[in-house]
């Protein structure tokens, strides 16, 4: 449940270098449920650790305003096209073309380019759109699932139907996808505690911010109001 991202981001990090998983791609079953966020964090973890790693953004879409190369596996890459972004962490966002999404559907053509003109990197994350994403501008996320070493899909509490969250798990394995994990993203999935605190500052806070801040602070120390009555914003 990713109620700190930096440490859901270590605890995939580590499961990740005991089950000696090189290659990881991030997905969900549905657009918007926070795949970008898990696979910068995990990323970045895995930098910090000392491991050389690249962040691949496979999301963005046709002619997208981005620092995006348009490269295919099985083409030199280009050194202008990963971006270094940190002490052991570099990005490189591909940019959908005609040419290259079929491309991006040939597993064996994935599998090699993360082996070998990837093999400099200790590991590498892929960013990947949703499995029932319905916009055909955006690069498809089976062949990448399915040459990556292993998935995992991130759901968003509240948002995220357990019929979605079974057809996009059951399409992952149908394709031979190894899929590892599931994280629960609680972003809109907020305590009453919170709820009161957050409408507490709202009205409160401009006149009363006394007042509001000890409203807010009351809310949130309530173990009634706190994890065991979680509600959908």
């Amino acid at each position: 449940m990713i109620d700190n991202w930096s440490r859901t981001a270590e605890q995939i990090m580590l499961a990740a270098i005991e089950s000696k998983v090189r290659v990881l791609a991030i997905t969900s079953a549905t657009p918007a449920a926070g795949v970008s966020t898990v696979s910068a964090g995990l990323a970045a973890a895995l930098a910090r650790s000392g491991r050389n790693t690249l962040l691949i953004d496979l999301t963005a879409p046709i002619n997208a305003d981005t620092h995006a190369a348009g490269w295919a596996p099985g083409e030199p890459l280009s050194a202008d096209a990963i971006l270094v972004t940190d002490a052991n962490l570099a990005t490189l966002t591909v940019a959908p073309t005609t040419a290259n999404q079929a491309l991006f559907s040939n597993v064996d053509l994935l599998q090699k380019a993360f082996q070998r003109d990837l093999a400099a990197y200790a590991h590498v994350i892929i960013d990947l759109p949703a499995m029932q994403e319905t916009d055909t501008a955006r690069l498809s996320p089976v062949a990448a699932a399915r040459a990556a070493d292993a998935v995992v899909l991130v759901a968003l509490t509240g948002l995220t139907g357990r019929a979605e969250l079974a057809e996009a798990s059951h399409h992952l394995r149908q394709v031979g996808a190894n899929l590892s994990g599931l994280v629960l993203n609680d972003q809109y999935c907020a305590t009453l505690g919170e709820e009161i605190a957050d409408v507490s500052y709202r009205r409160l806070g401009g006149t009363f911010p006394r007042m509001a801040h000890w409203i807010a602070q009351k809310a949130m120390a309530t173990p009634y109001l706190g994890r065991n009555f979680r509600i959908v914003r």
